[in-house]
């Protein structure tokens, strides 16, 4: 029960990203007219960063003692791998299925929802230090 409550507060934290991203992505396609890969590209980086902070602080609230950058990095790490599946597909389905950018941007970010949560989750888990015997 309480997985299911950390997975409904990682969902809605994901909220603020989202409701940038949409028009984030809107005027850079259509008004800043670059290339929809290139964009989104730019898109799932904000959200990568946004949605580290929010777990970061409100999410998954650890005890843990270690600098924001090295959480950063660790995030960034994992949750990149995750985001160039969700760029390939996002690219897959816009470039060569002619789905709609953002059809496309809400497909990616449901399909990938979980994924993002079990990499999230094993990197804020709280860290029991260990025991070294003399």
């Amino acid at each position: 029960m309480k997985q299911a409550g950390t997975f409904i507060r990682f969902g809605l934290a994901g909220i603020p990203g989202f409701l940038v991203a949409i028009p984030l992505n809107i005027a850079l396609n259509e008004w800043a007219h670059w290339p929809k890969p290139l964009a989104y590209l730019l898109v799932v980086w904000m959200q990568m960063t946004t949605g580290f902070l929010i777990c970061h602080y409100v999410v998954f609230k650890t005890a843990e003692h270690r600098s924001l950058l090295s959480a950063y990095g660790q995030f960034a790490l994992s949750m990149g791998v995750i985001r160039v599946f969700d760029w390939v597909t996002y690219t897959a389905l816009v470039e060569f299925a002619g789905v709609p950018y953002v059809l496309a941007q809400v497909s990616c970010t449901a399909f990938f929802i979980l994924l993002k949560f079990i990499s999230a989750q094993a990197i804020f888990r709280t860290r029991i230090p260990s025991r070294h015997n003399s």
